[in-house]
């Protein structure tokens, strides 16, 4: 082989290695699989990635994180024994686990909300919303908030259709929420002020 042939051959191998890095690159890198901006299918439709998944989930927990909110937050002293019955009306959203803890108790609570509603033979009507940027841990695998927190202000409303306010209540009440890969409440815990 001449000096020529080899020198070509020469650069032809190295210019096919840097050719073959550069697509080996822009496949890590740039090509759009790397991404996670939405991908395009053939067809046209639009395929989700799995940051859309983390954000359909995240939408999920705060919208039964809001019904369960709601839920134990409901309660009708007149037909409720305790508030214990608004939590097995929320048992639904929770894991067997936690509906397992849930204690049915005889003696009807002796707080001022309960004793006010119960007064007015009054219904708890709650007005529920999450706390943005509350969400102050994250699971480290899917950077999802670990608990999810509601915020939950309520008035009674009276077998006639009035409504008021409350005989000072402690209000809001916070609740904070997390959820297992099933999207169930596995925990709770609540807080006023």
């Amino acid at each position: 082989m001449s000096q020529t042939n080899a020198r070509v051959l020469i650069i032809a191998i190295v210019t096919a290695g840097i050719l073959l890095l550069g697509g080996i690159t822009w496949a890590i890198v740039a090509s759009p699989l790397a991404s996670n901006e939405q991908q395009t299918a053939q067809d046209g439709t639009s395929k989700p990635t799995a940051q859309d998944h983390t954000q359909v989930n995240q939408d999920q927990r705060e919208s039964i994180a809001l019904d369960a909110a709601t839920a134990i937050a409901t309660w009708n002293p007149v037909e409720d024994t305790s508030r214990t019955d608004a939590l097995q009306r929320a048992s639904e959203y929770m894991t067997d686990e936690l509906q397992d803890q849930i204690v049915a108790t005889e003696d009807p609570p002796t707080d001022i909300e309960w004793r006010s509603a119960e007064r007015y033979e009054a219904t708890s009507i709650p007005e529920v919303e999450i706390v943005e940027d509350s969400h102050a841990y994250e699971h480290p695998d899917t950077d999802t908030p670990a608990y999810i927190t509601v915020k939950v202000t309520w008035q009674g409303e009276t077998p006639d259709g009035s409504t008021y306010a409350g005989d000072d209540t402690s209000q809001p009440r916070y609740y904070f929420f997390a959820f297992n890969d099933d999207n169930l409440i596995t925990d709770y815990t609540t807080a006023s002020r």
